[in-house]
């Protein structure tokens, strides 16, 4: 299981939120088969076979996202 720490909210206005969408076949022996990972906001699609092939299209889709925006000049105003 994976813990998530809690942040304060500073640290939250820095992240950048996505969705995706994971579908996966498994077999009977719960092993992924084939499967697609779609990212809702561009539709793009990549797909894969079995958990190396998933591991690699999240990195592949991470690699392609665009940095977070930049909001310090917003805290700078808050303050």
């Amino acid at each position: 299981m994976i813990w998530l720490s809690s942040r304060s909210p500073e640290q939250l206005a820095d992240q950048q939120y996505s969705t995706v969408v994971l579908r996966v076949v498994v077999n009977k022996h719960r092993q992924i088969v084939q499967g697609e990972l779609i990212d809702t906001a561009s539709a793009q699609t990549l797909r894969f076979k079995n958990w190396r092939g998933l591991i690699q299209a999240l990195s592949r889709w991470l690699k392609n996202q665009s940095p977070p925006a930049d909001r310090s000049h917003l805290k700078s105003k808050q303050s």
